[in-house]
């Protein structure tokens, strides 16, 4: 595994961990609502939110001339459970979890841990038969002073104006997708400064990396999932250290 430097601050604006999988066909996130109260308690996180969600059908009519649209009833799409700051949150799908730090960021271990034991929780609940994804996402907002920054001086990676036009960038999105086959990873790196994120003579660039292993991992034990985790994790710091200069990093030591 690469070694990076430790970052006491880093510019993470939310971290999170997603496992999916595959579940009896009768298991609905409706069966997670049912315990939301509960199953929160269990985690620490006192803020319960249903968002539920509705079916639409949209067709015509025999005869073809007036569009129709069928709505289902509400349906439970995903419980979602808070701590009184917010910055804590899980997301219980009927297929999975999602595990969040929001700033401040608590460190791999933090995360992970909450990822385990809200895992474990619905686990209990929906009794999955296998996991078939696993991703880490981290979102990164690299913070800048001035109207005319020098890229170059915060990304290895940065984007190039061609030749013959002014340096006034107001906007760019680059997003490269890079394959581990040696590890069965994929990463999704995107890069992005948009007007809005920029305020007077500071701004914001959005350094969102999101790293994903799909296969039938043949186990649902949140232990199996470990050494996948790491090189998950493994894969995201390759990303981050390797898009940022050094001069940079030395905001966030």
């Amino acid at each position: 595994m690469s070694r990076q430097p430790s970052l006491k601050r880093p510019p993470i604006h939310e971290a999170l961990i997603d496992i999916r999988c595959v579940v009896p066909e009768t298991f609905s996130a409706a069966s997670i609502a049912d315990v939301a109260s509960s199953l929160g308690a269990s985690l620490g996180l006192d803020v319960q939110e249903v968002r539920k969600v509705r079916d639409a059908k949209i067709g015509l009519d025999s005869q073809s001339t007036h569009v129709t649209v069928e709505s289902s009833d509400e349906m439970v799409e995903r419980v979602v459970l808070k701590n009184q700051s917010g910055d804590r949150v899980v997301q219980l799908w009927a297929d999975g979890v999602t595990a969040s730090h929001l700033f401040p960021y608590g460190g791999w271990g933090d995360l992970e841990s909450l990822s385990e034991r809200a895992f474990e929780a619905w686990a209990q609940l929906a009794s999955p038969i296998d996991v078939r994804r696993l991703a880490a996402r981290f979102i990164n907002r690299i913070g800048f002073e001035g109207q005319n920054v020098d890229l170059d001086r915060l990304f290895t990676c940065a984007p190039e104006v061609p030749d013959g036009l002014p340096d006034d960038l107001f906007y760019f999105t680059s997003r490269v997708g890079i394959q581990d086959k040696s590890r069965d990873l994929i990463a999704w790196v995107l890069l992005e400064a948009a007007p809005h994120l920029t305020r007077g003579t500071s701004g914001v660039i959005v350094l969102d990396i999101d790293v994903v292993k799909e296969r039938r991992f043949g186990s649902f034990r949140f232990s199996d999932l470990r050494p996948h985790l790491a090189a998950i994790r493994d894969m995201k710091n390759a990303a981050f250290f390797g898009a940022i200069t050094g001069e940079k990093l030395k905001d966030y030591e």
